[in-house]
């Protein structure tokens, strides 16, 4: 096998992955695996499964612009989160012609239950408030609410303040 790191986009984010290709000639373009990596594997170890399918169809349309691929006859296997993930790539990406899952983890059931299956109900239900509440604020700062200002005074403490940053303006006496 021959071995290539190689880069591709997904949904703005490099990617970086190994391509192995036999070392002996082909007659023909062959057909190509993607594989999913367990989870955490992204910037931060931050999680994402709806990037995380999307990851995948990247690296499906990567195979498709390589000359040795029969572009017809492409497969993705996911180990643990992952398994989770090319379930929906697939049936969303009719390129992949075949799937399987190794040690496959429901993600949406682990979030909702925690890893052990012994998170209270509690704990998630209150998410969606939350997540709802933080993009009205949001929101509200863009068009010049005041968690806007205080987030821009905070900057301007001794504390957070960097060295680099803009001067204070100057205002009028």
């Amino acid at each position: 096998m021959v071995k290539t790191n190689v880069t591709f986009d997904s949904v703005g984010i490099p990617l970086a992955g190994h391509l192995y290709v036999p070392d002996t000639p082909a007659q023909a373009p062959r057909p190509a695996i993607v594989v999913g990596h367990p989870g955490g594997g992204l910037p931060r170890g931050l999680e994402d499964p709806a990037h995380r399918v999307e990851d995948l169809k990247a690296a499906v349309s990567f195979l498709t612009t390589r000359g040795e691929v029969d572009s017809g006859r492409i497969g993705a296997v996911g180990i643990c989160a992952p398994g989770g993930y090319v379930l929906p790539a697939t049936a969303s990406d009719h390129r992949v012609q075949a799937v399987a899952t190794v040690s496959a983890v429901d993600i949406a059931r682990q979030f909702r239950l925690g890893a052990d299956g012994t998170q209270a109900p509690a704990a998630v239900q209150s998410m969606p408030a939350a997540a709802a509440d933080a993009r009205t604020t949001e929101a509200r700062c863009a068009l010049g609410g005041a968690h806007g200002a205080e987030g821009f005074a905070y900057y301007r403490t001794p504390r957070a303040r960097h060295p680099s940053s803009a001067p204070e303006p100057s205002r009028p006496g």
